[in-house]
């Protein structure tokens, strides 16, 4: 988990008993819930956990969730019978809806994600902002483990793997709402500087680019 401490910086690692949690889950449902972490317990970082989280990972699909977010109940029912049906695309994605932590919808309904398949150049839309809510997609393990893994220290890494997916194979949008994004005051990338913001995305250019030169 990453969070935003009362002094305003950015920390990884939960701090709300979550561990206890998933293990509680993992205890009830063995068969089902399967739970791992660093080495003793260490904080290495959103990419780091997420990579390992890849390496354990068995089925044929991948759907990430913040421990914060929210899925619809249907959603991944709906995006793998979209997934095995042609035209066979590799990953999939929607929109989210915006809500505050106690979970009631922002004013407007604010939606978060974008149709880049529309886009004239769907990868250079990508590369100036990042549409695609993570939570919202579902991909292939194979595709992925083509795409290989997050950049290790890259606080927005998930933008810069979509930009990566996507230069491998088109996405397919679905403009449904199927999952729920939590604002407060520990996001990551919600309320965020416009010069931090700015240096982050900057570092997933420079990420991108010494990949593309190497």
């Amino acid at each position: 988990m990453c969070y935003r401490g009362a002094d305003g910086r950015v920390r990884v690692g939960s701090d709300d008993g979550g561990l206890q949690v998933a293990r509680g889950y993992a205890d009830r449902y063995p068969d089902k819930v399967r739970v791992f972490t660093h080495a003793g317990g260490e904080h290495r970082g959103i990419s780091e956990t997420i990579n390992a989280a890849l390496e354990k990972a068995e089925g044929a699909y991948l759907c990430g969730l913040a421990p914060d977010d929210l899925l619809s109940p249907d959603k991944l029912e709906r995006q793998v019978e979209f997934l095995e049906r042609p035209p066979r695309v590799e990953w999939v994605y929607a929109q989210a809806c915006c809500v505050h932590e106690e979970n009631r919808l922002l004013p407007g309904r604010a939606l978060f994600g974008g149709d880049v398949t529309k886009e004239f150049d769907p990868l250079e839309s990508l590369i100036r902002t990042n549409l695609i809510p993570g939570m919202t997609v579902l991909c292939r393990r194979r595709f992925m483990s083509e795409v290989g893994p997050h950049e290790r220290g890259l606080l927005y890494s998930d933008w810069e793997i979509w930009v990566r997916a996507l230069g491998k194979s088109e996405a397919a949008f679905l403009p449904k709402v199927v999952a729920r994004y939590r604002i407060h005051g520990r996001n990551a990338s919600v309320g965020v500087e416009a010069l931090t913001n700015m240096r982050r995305g900057l570092a997933v250019m420079r990420s991108l680019r010494e990949k593309g030169e190497a």
